[in-house]
């Protein structure tokens, strides 16, 4: 019985491996400019780093087991999400693409289907302009001006120290929720 359970892990791990897509792109910045991002959705991770340059790389797998047959149908559709980064001089622009669908598939199909994970590094002085649909966004150790939206998720902020306290240390802001509208001044 256990000989016929390795056998089945054996040959399922071929499958959990083609379903899963990962592009890494680099881009030299000589000056901390812009990172914006468009239309993305899925897991984001922002990180500022000492490096004159932003590191791109985007994850996508279905969380979906295929077999054989439907591996290439399976790797079109992961791939039918593009997303594009681009260097427009000292900024880095990475947007997302979806396919159009008439209303009624967009209805039954959405982008569950398709998980997607950005990691980002950045200089440390990027100023961050996000416009983030669905799932979390955590940004670590940037120092620039962050103007981020969440549609739907969480946001994490953990700021670089810098030298001046105040700018680090005050988030303004608003707070959007159902049927409820409310400004937020924090002090750290």
């Amino acid at each position: 019985m256990l000989q016929l359970l390795m056998i089945a892990i054996v040959l399922a791990l071929p499958l959990l491996a083609d379903d899963l897509s990962k592009d890494t792109e680099r881009f030299n910045v000589p000056a901390a400019g812009a990172i914006r991002l468009e239309n993305s959705f899925g897991e984001m991770d922002i990180d500022g780093w000492d490096r004159p340059e932003v590191e791109v790389t985007v994850v996508r797998s279905s969380g979906h087991l295929y077999d054989a047959k439907e591996r290439t149908q399976a790797q079109r559709h992961l791939e039918s999400a593009q997303i594009r980064a681009k260097h427009d001089g000292n900024d880095v622009v990475i947007s997302t693409a979806y396919p159009p669908r008439n209303g009624f598939m967009r209805l039954l199909s959405g982008r569950g289907d398709i998980e997607i994970r950005y990691r980002i590094k950045a200089p440390r002085a990027s100023k961050l302009i996000i416009d983030h649909h669905s799932g979390g966004l955590t940004v670590s150790n940037i120092s620039g001006d962050i103007h981020a939206t969440v549609t739907d998720g969480q946001i994490t902020l953990a700021l670089a120290a810098s030298a001046d306290r105040r700018s680090r240390n005050q988030l303004h802001g608003w707070i959007f929720l159902p049927l409820v509208i409310c400004a937020v001044r924090a002090h750290c």
